[in-house]
């Protein structure tokens, strides 16, 4: 008798936290104040869809794997993973540049042609060649196309489906509303920001756009010329 009094005692205590603990969790959540990752396990326990809560943005990449980014360069004889890594392909003529941080995330990505690279990506692509610092020039990015890997075609369209020569009424779909627009000599720029859903825990708004998932925000900048897609730049913020 004793044994059940206690069992009966015991299960109470744990009846009695469980509602403390998920009280606690609706009120935070309400009011905002909880990390993302444990609002994500809040209501997936919970069986609340996250989707019709809090619209989320799947970043965009390419199918370039990990072991493709695996480029070493030897400084004073340390081994160091380069910075920026360069893939081509001569029959597209097309190239796709990944800036890398720990661990092979990609910070940002960059996509253009090789003989049709809009003004407003030239200062990006120079400090990729390495010759911001030395005035950069189009000879140090044609350098580096020339000696760059050469890698299959299908690795030049993104997980989104978005590729170079796309209309822009396409892209438009894919991202929404715009938020700037800029217009260059030789291109426009249409560029969307969304915030990362870190920002969740705080008391921000995303301004009715969706949060961009597992990121500290995400911007996309598209370059068009005659409507047509002709280079692009996706940046990642760390996770």
């Amino acid at each position: 008798m004793l044994t059940l009094i206690f069992l009966l005692t015991r299960s109470l205590g744990f009846f009695v936290s469980f509602i403390t603990i998920f009280s606690w969790q609706e009120t935070n959540i309400r009011d905002n104040k909880i990390h993302p990752v444990y609002l994500k396990h809040f209501y997936f326990h919970n069986n609340v869809p996250l989707s019709d809560t809090v619209p989320l943005l799947v970043t965009d990449d390419y199918l370039v794997t990990d072991k493709m980014l695996e480029k070493k360069k030897i400084i004073n004889g340390q081994t160091y993973s380069e910075e920026f890594v360069w893939f081509t392909n001569d029959t597209l003529k097309q190239t796709v540049i990944f800036e890398l941080y720990t661990d092979y995330h990609r910070l940002s990505v960059i996509h253009i042609f090789n003989d049709n690279i809009p003004g407003g990506l030239f200062e990006k692509l120079t400090e990729a060649s390495g010759a911001a610092y030395s005035g950069g020039s189009i000879d140090s990015i044609e350098n580096k196309i020339k000696y760059a890997e050469k890698i299959n075609s299908r690795y030049f369209v993104s997980v989104k489906g978005i590729q170079l020569g796309k209309k822009k009424s396409d892209v438009i779909k894919t991202y929404g509303p715009v938020d700037t627009i800029i217009k260059f000599k030789d291109s426009e720029m249409y560029s969307w920001d969304f915030m990362g859903d870190i920002f969740l825990s705080e008391n921000k708004t995303a301004k009715n756009k969706p949060y961009a998932q597992n990121s500290f925000g995400y911007q996309v900048k598209m370059f068009f010329r005659n409507d047509i897609l002709i280079a692009m730049y996706l940046h990642n913020d760390i996770p």
